[in-house]
């Protein structure tokens, strides 16, 4: 029961471990772009009036999830403007998770097939045999006063 509880907490662990490494790695790639710079996705892309910072933002790994532009003007200019090309989808969540559990899984299975933990003899079984006495091996250097 012991070694049952220690597997169900491993794998609750990995999986836990698992959702959270899908949910919270991202990717960013920032770009300086000039005047006149157009983003957005091909049916409904915008043009920038003023150079700037593009910015595409990957969610997830290795699997993208979410993906998001955005475009911040150069100067004293206060303003952003962002698209979301790529929206929230589960498949892609789910195969991420499905990744890092494989990822963590296959790591551990070395550790797993060739650790063997060595087993504790009880007390209790120990026989007189196993015990060695030095009665009749080594002989005292110290004379007896018995004589």
């Amino acid at each position: 029961m012991k070694m049952f509880k220690r597997l169900v907490f491993s794998l609750l662990f990995i999986a836990i471990l698992a959702t959270v490494l899908s949910l919270l790695v991202t990717r960013r790639a920032e770009v300086k772009v000039v005047k006149g710079f157009t983003y957005g996705a091909p049916t409904a892309q915008v043009a920038s009036t003023t150079p700037g910072t593009f910015t595409n933002v990957y969610y997830g790994f290795p699997s993208t999830y979410k993906h998001i532009q955005t475009f911040r003007p150069d100067g004293d200019v206060f303003s952003e403007s962002s698209v979301v090309v790529q929206d929230w989808g589960w498949l892609y969540v789910i195969s991420n998770i499905v990744f890092w559990s494989g990822l963590f899984v296959a790591l551990l299975s070395p550790f797993t097939i060739f650790y063997r933990p060595k087993a504790h003899q009880p007390e209790a079984l120990i026989t007189q045999n196993e015990v060695k006495s030095t009665d009749s091996e080594v002989q005292s250097p110290v004379k007896s006063a018995e004589k």
